[in-house]
């Protein structure tokens, strides 16, 4: 069935009419120039030579707290399940993984002991490099679909980025990551 021109423009009329109605925004305004629109911000980090830059965390966001008895955590959370992984690393060198529930209990997938010399070498590790990138945030690229969002605490800082772009992160910042994934691969 086709419509006549006038009945298709009629319908784009009401149609813009009704999204205005929707969106808040005057017929012939610009939407991109209204408050509503302007304080959405979907991604805000930008790709330059490579590597994403990273974002502030505000202040107004909690970060994970640390026990005293903690060297460094990670806590993943995201991917196409929307599973959240807790991993520790505590003084006395042991290495717990975990998953938390829904509900906010943990099943512990499996925990290793690692050698004093080997905690003590990540921890002076961390403490070295993770202070510049206190409170930063690595997103994704927009249309990133399947990550896992993973925030890194020590009693140093703590950093957060999207495991798909870990590649891309500051070479001081990799180092870390790769230290703690190599001892997380022990288990």
């Amino acid at each position: 069935m086709f419509f006549s021109r006038s009945a298709k423009l009629f319908a784009a009329i009401v149609l813009v009419g009704a999204l205005s109605l929707v969106t808040g925004v005057p017929l012939g305004q610009n939407a991109a120039a209204t408050p509503l629109f302007q304080s959405l911000q979907i991604w805000q980090g930008t790709a330059t030579n490579g590597s994403i830059q990273p974002v502030q965390i505000p202040l107004s966001q909690p970060l994970p707290k640390i026990k005293a008895n903690v060297v460094f955590q990670t806590i993943s959370s995201g991917g196409f399940a929307g599973l959240t992984y807790e991993t520790l690393l505590l003084k006395n060198g042991q290495l717990i993984r975990s998953r938390i529930n829904r509900d906010g209990s943990k099943s512990e997938i499996i925990a290793i002991r690692l050698s004093p010399q080997r905690v003590r070498r990540f921890e002076k590790l961390v403490k070295t490099h993770i202070k510049p990138f206190d409170r930063l945030s690595y997103p994704a690229h927009p249309g990133s679909a399947d990550f896992f969002m993973v925030t890194a605490s020590s009693h140093a800082g703590t950093v957060q980025y999207a495991d798909i772009i870990q590649s891309e992160l500051p070479s001081s910042l990799k180092i870390i990551l790769q230290a703690w994934n190599q001892l997380a691969a022990k288990q």
